[in-house]
C-alpha cells in the first residue's frame, strides 16, 4: 500500500471513530427520527372468562410494557397482575383506581428463557390489556437503571427512573377528558386508558391527530368487552397530546383510570453506529 493509501484509510478511520464516539455515553444524546421507529410491536386486547397467554415477537433485550385496565364487575374484588407479573419477572411503574376500575403498568427486559408469550392474569372479570415492545436495537435501559445483575432496578417497588403519573376519576356528562401528560421530558412516552362503562370512539381532541391510538374492539352493540368497558394504548412522544374525547354509549357518567409513562433518560437510543462498535 502506498504512502498516499495508508494517509487516507488512516484519516477514513479517525473520521469513523470520531462519529461514533457518543455510543459510550449514557446520555441519550441522539433521539430517534420518529418515536414510532424504536416501537417493534403492539398489542391490545381483552381477556374473557381465563388467564391468556398472549403471542409477542420479541427478542432477547427487548424491552417489554404491559398495560392493564379491569374492572371487578358484579363478581370480582381482586387487583389486575400481583404476583402473576412479577413471577414473570415484570416490575411495576405505577398503578390507579380500586379494584372496579383499575390500570397497572409493568414493565421488563424480556430474556432468552422468556419463550413468545405473556401471560395477561384473570384477576377481575373484565381486563383490557396493551404491550408494547420496544426494539433493543434501537433502545435499550440506561445502565444507570439496572441492578448489577442487569434487572431493572425498583425503589419502594416502583421502577426507579421512570417519569410517571396516574390517576382515576369520572367523566360526567363526557365532554372531553384532561390527561395527565405533562410528566416531563420529550421522548417515548406511553399511555393507557381504562373507562368503567364504555366510551365509543376514542379521538383527539387537543394535539397531533396522527398519534398511534389503538383502542380495544369489544363484542357487544356498544363497543365495550366484558360487563361494558373500554380500554386504550397511545404513543407519542413528549405531551403530543393533551385532550382527548369520546361517545359515552347509554351511560350518562363512566369511571375511568389512566397512566402515563415518558421514558426520557430512562431509555439510551441507537444509532447506526451501534451495531459498528459493540
Amino acid at each position: 500500500m502506498s504512502g498516499a493509501m495508508r494517509a487516507t484509510s488512516l484519516l477514513l478511520s479517525l473520521i469513523f471513530l470520531t462519529s461514533c464516539q457518543h455510543v459510550t455515553t449514557n446520555e441519550p444524546e441522539v433521539q430517534p427520527a420518529s418515536i414510532e421507529d424504536i416501537i417493534k410491536e403492539t398489542k391490545v386486547g381483552y381477556i374473557r372468562k381465563r388467564a391468556s397467554e398472549i403471542e409477542i415477537n420479541a427478542r432477547p433485550s427487548d424491552i417489554v410494557v404491559v398495560m392493564m385496565g379491569g374492572s371487578s364487575g358484579p363478581d370480582g374484588d381482586n387487583t389486575l397482575g400481583g404476583s402473576d407479573m412479577t413471577d414473570q419477572g415484570f416490575k411495576l411503574i405505577d398503578l390507579a383506581g380500586t379494584d372496579d376500575c383499575r390500570i397497572e403498568g409493568w414493565v421488563k427486559i424480556w430474556d432468552k428463557d422468556d419463550g413468545s408469550n405473556v401471560m395477561i392474569p384473570l384477576r377481575s372479570r373484565d381486563a383490557g390489556y396493551g404491550i408494547v415492545i420496544i426494539d433493543s436495537t434501537k433502545a435499550k435501559v440506561n445502565p444507570n437503571y439496572l441492578k448489577n445483575s442487569g434487572e431493572i432496578a425498583t425503589e419502594k417497588g416502583r421502577v426507579t427512573g421512570l417519569n410517571s403519573e396516574a390517576k382515576d376519576g369520572h367523566l360526567n356528562p363526557v365532554m372531553d377528558m384532561e390527561i395527565p401528560l405533562h410528566v416531563g421530558g420529550t421522548g417515548l412516552t406511553l399511555a393507557g386508558f381504562f373507562f368503567d362503562d364504555p366510551l365509543r370512539k376514542l379521538s383527539i381532541l387537543e394535539g397531533n391527530s396522527g398519534v398511534p391510538l389503538y383502542q380495544v374492539d369489544g363484542p357487544r352493540g356498544d363497543g365495550g368487552f366484558g360487563d361494558g368497558d373500554t380500554f386504550g394504548v397511545m404513543i407519542m412522544k413528549g405531551d403530543e397530546v393533551t385532550r382527548m374525547t369520546g361517545e359515552n354509549g347509554n351511560d350518562p357518567g363512566t369511571d375511568y383510570s389512566e397512566i402515563v409513562i415518558n421514558f426520557d433518560g430512562w431509555l439510551i437510543y441507537s444509532n447506526s453506529c451501534t451495531s459498528l462498535t459493540n
